[in-house]
């Protein structure tokens, strides 16, 4: 929109310096009254050529201000200043950066004076109403010094650090727009700053392993005693969305408990947790961190073998993602059904990539979403990838932050539209890539490439809250190239199964049980609804890995035990949640929620209990739930819906039960509740021969579940 102001500084640049040596004439479409860095060049061509003339200096007229120009300029240009033109440039340039200095009359007043008030309060400055060489040089640009978003989100805070960063550090390294954007500039002068107080001779702000090895160490009881690297600290745990209180300068128990939450989150594993040593200065100032720390996952093109999957199992290595299909004309790296044959006789979680391309921002568009989800779905479907398998695609190049709505949005608005049925929508790139994705709900787990540290979408980017894998290092490893990945607890990787030969379902049995069941099943879109607990629970469970039959079987249990409500209590017993747990067991998964800073009601939390207590290395395990799921898994001892329904009943949910049928006949002597017709006399548990109570409802709910997985 053309402002009246703006031209006239336009109309009067042309008119006091046309034809002067090093001006660049407006033409007369340019005198458009439009602000923009054509106007600010010729306003400090301007100003050059006035530096030049009225102090007898000898800069170079190119519309850059440089130190060259810095350096120039009076130390102080304040009310009265004498050289009207200079003040009528000023005044000019803050009518461009919008803020009101009066009539383009040369004369440094008080409008000028409280233009320059308004712009240092923009700035995070005292306010003295003095111009100094490195405040003229914030002003004349395009850059907005207003905050204009929202209080308490990531944008303000750091919008305080760069307001912080100004007044404590702009007369050494100059001014940045405090606008809450945290681009490459605020953080090269953040890095800058570290460096100056670490006592780098020369700062440049680039993070090395110079700059690495000058990092204090910091903790609790350090306290007040090194204040400017605790506020340096305080700052970087602030542009990471860490920390949002004070910038004191004291390592207190706040301070602390941001670094241990930023440690946790970023899977560092330090000394001592709370305490800031170099590899976390590493990892809150440098994208891909200390890139010698031990990692759970790689990522390769190359073909593995059984043997070299078991060598990195050696290795510590969890995680590996291999790619869906081949890229054009490049080596042959698609994943075969051999190769997941070789990773499920390894015990080896894989997750899949698609990229073909993906390198530059011409391939991204809504066409080619559309062409990859169909190329990816049909590759992962030959390959027996499980529905909600996690698919990464790749955006594997430095994303410019307007490219990212106008090109990358458009292209996974068309994945998700073709997969979101068959499978869950990653993406593999850069932090700010991931976190556009993920606040428009277009991906559901980050495969972040920080290796890249220096792409434009890493630098001073926060971590996404979704991430699952973080590649960090280009390396080998027994002698195959591989990249190094951080694991997440949000790893999505599976142990891939062969294709079962499912048996068909019971239809009578499915007829007599379904019509107890709620309406969860979308039968028209092969889904369990938006919204369930038994959408959360299955896809916990097929995430893990576990077949149908599994599924089915421990479905069907918790069907009979709460029907899927997590805060389902028995009155008379105390049994609670999905699996109606009781007494130590209960205390259990009460305790594992709290140790986690998680809510012991919800299904996804009490269902990630149900494999806690099935893990012999956690404190919460029990021996017979880790037979349940070993079971489980053995393809051989579990191939139907009634052996899974029996193996959770006998291992896992122990209910009420009889070594005979004797002792069936003559239970409801002890308890009134305990008859008969509560049993399955011609079918006793296949596991040990045993008597459940309700054991046909086990079963029956277990194959209407089936009969649903079937159908998915």
């Amino acid at each position: 929109m053309a402002d009246e102001m703006v031209k006239e500084t336009q109309v009067w640049l042309n008119k006091t310096y046309k034809g002067k040596t090093g001006f660049t004439t407006f033409t007369n479409e340019e005198l458009d009254g439009v602000t923009g860095q054509g106007t600010f060049k010729r306003l400090i061509q301007a100003l050059q050529i006035e530096v030049n003339e009225v102090y007898g200096k000898n800069i170079t007229v190119d519309g850059s201000f440089g130190n060259g120009t810095l350096k120039a300029l009076p130390s102080q240009i304040e009310s009265g200043f004498p050289h009207s033109n200079i003040v009528k440039i000023i005044q000019g340039s803050f009518w461009c950066k919008g803020y009101s200095a009066g009539s383009i009359d040369g004369v440094f007043g008080n409008l000028v004076k409280k233009a320059v008030i308004s712009f240092e309060k923009d700035a995070g400055l005292d306010e003295t109403g003095i111009i100094t060489p490195v405040k003229l040089q914030g002003i004349m640009n395009t850059d907005g010094y207003r905050y204009s978003g929202a209080n308490n989100t990531l944008a303000y805070y750091q919008h305080l650090v760069q307001k912080a960063m100004n007044q404590k550090y702009s007369s050494i390294f100059g001014l940045v727009a405090p606008n809450g954007i945290w681009e490459r500039k605020s953080h090269k002068i953040l890095i800058k700053c570290c460096q100056k107080e670490w006592g780098i001779s020369s700062p440049d702000g680039v993070w090395g392993n110079n700059t690495k090895s000058k990092a204090p160490a910091l903790n609790i009881a350090t306290g007040a005693s090194n204040p400017k690297s605790t506020l340096l600290l305080q700052w970087a745990l602030t542009i990471n969305d860490f920390y949002t209180g004070a910038f004191s300068g004291i390592f207190d128990e706040s301070t602390s408990s941001a670094v241990t939450e930023f440690q946790k989150f970023m899977c560092l594993i330090p000394e001592s947790y709370g305490a800031v040593d170099q590899n976390i200065w590493a990892s809150l100032l440098n994208s891909k961190g200390d890139t010698s720390r031990r990692v759970k996952g790689l990522d390769t093109s190359s073909k593995l073998t059984e043997a070299s999957l078991k060598n990195f199992i050696t290795q510590g290595i969890t995680d590996i993602g291999r790619y869906l299909t081949n890229a054009n004309g490049g080596k042959d790296k698609a994943l075969t059904l051999e190769e997941l044959n070789a990773f499920h006789n390894a015990n080896m979680h894989v997750f899949p990539i698609y990229q073909t391309s993906g390198n530059h921002e011409a391939y991204f568009s809504s066409n080619q979403g559309l062409k990859d989800a169909e190329l990816a779905k049909e590759a992962a479907q030959k390959l027996n990838f499980p529905s909600n398998t996690t698919i990464y695609f790749a955006v594997d190049f430095d994303v410019k932050t307007k490219s990212i709505e106008q090109c990358i949005v458009p292209y996974f608005r068309q994945i998700n539209s073709v997969l979101k049925l068959y499978y869950n929508v990653g993406v593999y790139g850069p932090r700010a890539v991931c976190n556009a994705l993920t606040e428009k709900r277009l991906v559901t787990s980050s495969f972040v490439a920080d290796m890249s540290s220096g792409f434009t979408g890493n630098i001073g980017q926060p971590m996404p809250k979704n991430w699952a894998y973080e590649q960090i290092f280009e390396t080998t490893m027994n002698g195959i190239d591989v990249d190094k990945c951080v694991v997440s607890p949000r790893r999505t990787g599976l142990i891939w199964e062969p294709k079962i030969d499912y048996a068909p379902v019971n239809e009578d049995l499915v007829a007599k049980y379904e019509k107890n069941l709620p309406d969860v099943y979308d039968a028209k879109n092969h889904c369990f609804y938006e919204g369930t607990n038994q959408l959360v629970v299955y896809n916990t469970l097929k995430n893990a890995g576990l077949n149908l039959y599994a599924i089915a079987g421990i479905m069907g249990n918790i069907q009979k035990e709460s029907s899927f409500d997590p805060e389902s209590l028995d009155p008379l017993t105390g049994a609670y949640g999905l699996f109606q747990w009781q007494a130590d067991r209960k205390d259990n998964l009460k305790n594992y929620a709290s140790q986690n800073h998680l809510d012991y009601t919800s299904c996804k939390t009490q269902i990630s209990f149900f494999f806690e207590e099935c893990n012999s290395n956690s404190i919460f395990c029990d021996s017979q739930a880790i037979t349940a799921l070993n079971n489980l898994y053995n393809n051989s001892i579990v191939y139907s819906t009634l052996l899974a329904a029996d193996c959770i009943i006998a291992y896992y949910e122990r209910c009420t039960h009889h070594t005979s049928w004797e002792e069936v006949e003559n239970a409801h002597y002890k308890y009134s509740w305990d008859t008969s017709n509560r049993y399955d006399a011609a079918t006793p548990n296949q596991f040990n021969s045993y008597y459940y109570i309700d054991v046909s409802k086990r079963r029956g709910y277990s194959e209407v579940y089936y009969k649903y997985l079937l159908d998915m």
